[in-house]
């Protein structure tokens, strides 16, 4: 019992840098660039107690309907101008928050959030993305 009060204790005083995502949206959109099919995932998690969900990100996980080996994550949490489309710690691609929006759907029985992001950071992968969210349970 003491060293788990212990080890509750040690892991209280230190935030987590990279939590698992809070809230999680499995999308579907279309590339304005090049029509074809994108399916991605929003992820919102806190990377600092207290604050609330900070550290965001969005995964593409198909294009044209085939998975990538390698899907990307564009992370938007301490992304800033002279780190944009730099990978940090973890392999996520630094993306400009400004390039990504998030507004509800107008009709929830459709879709739960419409997502916009857009990122010219890779050379082989331009995407300018609209689409659709449903909130994971």
């Amino acid at each position: 019992m003491k060293a788990m009060m212990a080890t509750i204790l040690v892991l209280g005083l230190f935030p987590v840098a990279n939590a698992g995502p809070a809230v999680s949206y499995s999308c579907v959109g279309t590339d304005r660039k090049s029509g074809l099919a994108v399916v991605f995932d929003v992820s919102f998690s806190d990377s600092i107690r207290d604050v609330g969900y900070t550290n965001q990100s969005v995964t593409v996980k198909e294009i044209d309907w085939k998975e990538l080996e390698t899907p990307p994550v564009f992370q938007m949490w301490g992304a800033n101008p002279s780190n944009l489309c730099q990978r940090n710690g973890f392999g996520e691609i630094y993306m400009n928050p400004a390039d990504f929006e998030m507004t509800p759907h107008n009709d929830t029985r459709l879709a739960d959030e419409l997502v916009s992001f857009k990122s010219d950071c890779l050379e082989d992968l331009k995407l300018d993305v609209e689409g659709v969210c449903f909130l994971e349970d």
